[in-house]
């Protein structure tokens, strides 16, 4: 009797087994809920490994765990196995195909995210089930749009979307947004439009500066400036302190061509507070600034504050060399220059002889010299701008080295007492055109560019800045200015022969120099290299002669370049340059204490005849 009644209980505890373990592994699945609330999420994974573990086929703690992993220990690998038993266990659940494609979104596994959006969205819809938000269609048609350039189908789905969600602004903004990267900018301004409609309709006025923001965006594309200004005006008058508008409004004002204003607006935006996207764009916005701020004021002042800024706040960047290179660069720097002259002992009269220096100037001083065999005398003077010494020896050498310590004085307009003249030559011989003065083109090209400018330094800056943005950078030759005019295109002689020309139509006296430019050695290697290369420079009465490096785009700055002489005129005796570059090495000394050797290339200037332009 006894044996009988065990194996009764033995049996009825076997059947009654299953309901018990599936009782515990409800309670542990909602006890994991429980701990997620308390911010216990390794003890939460527990009780869903329990409740696995109770009830095998239960889909749920599968979901559960995964998301766990997922969202709240950042193990999105490890995550998968749970949502794919989730779906194995109930494929017809499509919470657990758009966890899965979320998934995949931090995997930057675009096709398989898009392949579990469009599962889950498919599920709905065999079911004739609305989807549980817009933001399903927005986030399938981001990836397909952006991710893997399936706009068409992005847009089948928004507009689905669309027709589901009709009162939700969002799906409206995100079909504009397409459209506007389709290029259909008409349908996009429907989409906008409604979008913005929608927002006034529900009283989600704080929505709209985003739409309006997007609307600007899409006119700044089109360089529909006014169209765009409009736009954000809107945003702002809504919110004053819109980071996304604000950035917006400066770029607006930078591709208008508007660098103070795109300044002043970048200085606005960078002082916003606690704000993610001022965090994220500070370096690309303060580089840009660095860069442009000496065309704005004509200082370096600005420039090199936003360089130590970011040298300071990101020490480890990848840009930090460049940084610290620019703000060298906006420093006085001293170098020593060295070379050597092969003298030809039959031109040479009374045992001296001439040699041309480096252009001695307030932005390039120089400081020390030193000749090798020394001279038993020597006198350094000017004439037509450029520098020279004469050497006496008692036996004339065959070579002669030198050394010049001089100091580079990295210079702006806004310098006070900077530019004086270095030449008493009357600089009103350096408006001869030299070729048919009444070359009516150039002459209307001109009056074009400067329109009714009176002041002769605004002149300068207006053919500088023409020249800049219409010009392409290429090694040519041609054999007149109008060849250079009419193909636009030219290397730094040819930049400078134009202003050159162009400013002495405008009345503007000027002439072209040799500036060889300090070129950084590249990765791997110890000496930088001294490039050919040419300026040009424009006489204003009471600041003297100043210097432009053409190609650069900073009017009225100089840095990075050695000014070894000015180029001769037809009423100069000398017709050619007589310097060889590869027989010169520039020694420069860092802030830093280290030295840099920069050695000059073949390069002649005798190949570059100024008067064959006249």
């Amino acid at each position: 009797m006894k044996k009988n009644l065990s194996l009764l209980v033995s049996l009825i505890l076997l059947i009654q087994a299953p309901s018990i373990n599936a009782d515990k592994a409800d309670t542990l699945n909602a006890e994991g809920q429980k701990l997620i609330d308390q911010g216990k999420f390794a003890e939460a994974l527990e009780a869903y490994k329990k409740a696995i573990k109770l009830k095998p086929d239960f889909w749920s703690p599968y979901r559960n765990a995964g998301w766990v992993l997922e969202y709240k220990l950042n193990k999105p690998q490890d995550a998968l196995p749970y949502y794919f038993k989730a779906i194995e266990l109930n494929p017809t659940e499509p919470i657990s195909f758009l966890e899965i494609a979320a998934t995949y979104m931090d995997l930057k596994n675009w096709e398989l995210c898009a392949k579990y959006y469009i599962k889950a969205h498919n599920i709905y819809k065999n079911q004739n089930k609305t989807p549980m938000g817009s933001w399903i269609y927005t986030r399938l048609a981001d990836i397909l749009s952006d991710r893997l350039n399936k706009k068409n189908d992005a847009l089948k789905y928004l507009i689905e979307g669309s027709n589901f969600f009709k009162n939700e602004y969002g799906i409206h903004l995100a079909l504009a947004n397409l459209y506007k990267n389709m290029e259909n900018y008409t349908e996009a301004q429907v989409y906008y439009n409604k979008a913005v409609s929608i927002c006034k309709n529900q009283n989600l006025i704080q929505e709209l500066p985003w739409i309006y923001n997007n609307t600007a965006s899409m006119y700044i594309k089109l360089k529909k400036y006014d169209i765009a200004k409009e736009y954000l005006d809107k945003a702002l008058s809504i919110n004053p302190k819109y980071t996304l508008s604000i950035m917006a409004y400066a770029w607006l004002l930078f591709f208008k061509g508007d660098l103070g204003g795109f300044g002043e607006k970048s200085e606005e935006f960078l002082k916003i507070q606690n704000s993610n996207l001022v965090k994220d764009n500070e370096i690309g916005i303060r580089t840009h600034l660095a860069f442009y701020y000496p065309r704005i004021d004509l200082s370096f002042k600005n420039a090199k504050r936003h360089l130590e800024y970011l040298i300071k706040t990101y020490p480890n960047h990848q840009d930090r060399a460049r940084w610290e290179e620019d703000i060298e660069w906006y420093n006085t720097k001293k170098i020593t220059l060295t070379g050597s002259i092969s003298i030809n002992k039959e031109s040479v009269e009374n045992n001296s002889f001439t040699l041309l220096l480096p252009i001695n100037t307030n932005y390039q001083k120089h400081l020390k010299y030193n000749f090798d065999p020394a001279p038993s005398s020597y006198r350094i003077f000017s004439n037509y701008g450029n520098t020279y010494t004469t050497l006496k020896y008692k036996n004339i050498p065959s070579t002669v080295k030198y050394n010049i310590d001089m100091l580079l004085v990295a210079t702006a307009l806004s310098d006070k007492n900077f530019f004086v003249s270095d030449d008493n030559y009357d600089p009103n011989k350096y408006l001869s055109l030299g070729f048919d003065s009444n070359n009516s083109d150039l002459k209307n090209l001109v009056n074009k560019i400067i329109s009714n400018e009176r002041n002769q330094l605004k002149k300068a800056k207006l053919i500088y800045y023409w020249i800049y943005n219409n010009f392409k950078y290429k090694v040519v030759y041609y054999d007149s200015i109008n060849e250079y005019i009419k193909n636009k295109m030219g290397d730094c002689y040819g930049y400078a022969k134009v202003f050159v020309i162009l400013c002495r139509i405008a009345g503007i006296p000027a002439r072209c120099l040799y500036s060889p430019i300090f070129q950084n050695p590249a990765k791997n290697e110890t000496t930088g290299h001294l490039g050919s290369h040419v300026t040009s420079e424009f006489y204003i009465k009471g600041n003297g002669w100043i210097p432009v490096n053409n190609t650069d785009g900073l009017f009225g700055i100089t840095s990075r370049v050695l000014s070894l002489v000015r180029y001769r005129e037809s009423h100069d005796s000398i017709k050619y340059m007589p310097f060889n570059l590869k027989d010169i090495t520039a020694l420069y000394y860092t802030k830093k204490g280290s030295v840099i050797v920069f050695r000059g290339g073949d390069f002649n200037m005798s190949f570059y005849d100024w008067s064959k332009y006249r």
